[in-house]
């Protein structure tokens, strides 16, 4: 499932919600939890995320439990230094999908990623959570919550594509070795080649 800009936290949550097998079958014990339609009053609910992403592929944690990863990315044009006021903006959409009804499912994880080309230099709050994090391990890492429920991160497009870079070594050495070996040949040999009956 994929929240473009124009969905706010309300909208996303109906959609996911949609996606739940038996989400609209009541027992007896559902009529004390709160529903949906409580969440409606929640300050922020109708803000909006420049992307939200949920994938049904499970994840597990380190101690083996499955849950559905939920992926919202905040993404701040280039010409802004990241600050205490953005990192306060993910901050309260972790709030805003905490007291939220419809994203209260146990077996659901969010990670919020504030993007953007630098950190300011000026910045404490940002800095010193990064640094806090260090100790976890968990690049990136600003906050989280007691159970890890919900996590927040701040990252550089730098940080982002050195990431993938590392996580993708392998792959990309050998589409650069494949490379080589194409560039040497013609274009009419090459479309000759993948038009050549597979064995």
């Amino acid at each position: 499932m994929l929240g473009a800009e124009e969905d706010d936290f309300q909208k996303i949550s109906l959609k996911l919600r949609s996606h739940v097998k038996g989400i609209d079958s009541i027992d007896e014990g559902d009529f004390e939890s709160m529903d949906l339609e409580d969440g409606l009053d929640i300050e922020g609910v109708r803000r909006q995320v420049d992307l939200f992403l949920a994938r049904k592929n499970i994840g597990f944690n380190s101690r083996g439990d499955s849950y559905y990863q939920c992926t919202i990315i905040e993404i701040k044009r280039p010409a802004v230094a990241l600050n205490e006021k953005h990192l306060k903006q993910i901050r309260d959409y972790a709030r805003i999908i905490s007291e939220h009804s419809g994203f209260s499912m146990e077996k659901m994880r969010f990670e919020i990623i504030l993007v953007g080309r630098k950190i300011s230099d000026k910045d404490f709050d940002i800095n010193s959570a990064l640094e806090t994090a260090n100790a976890k391990n968990e690049p990136g890492l600003v906050f989280s919550t007691k159970n890890d429920r919900i996590k927040g991160y701040v990252k550089t497009w730098g940080t982002i594509f050195a990431e993938f870079d590392l996580a993708n070594h392998y792959l990309l050495d050998k589409l650069q070795t494949k490379r080589g070996s194409l560039e040497d040949k013609s274009s009419k040999q090459l479309v000759d080649e993948l038009q050549e009956p597979s064995e």
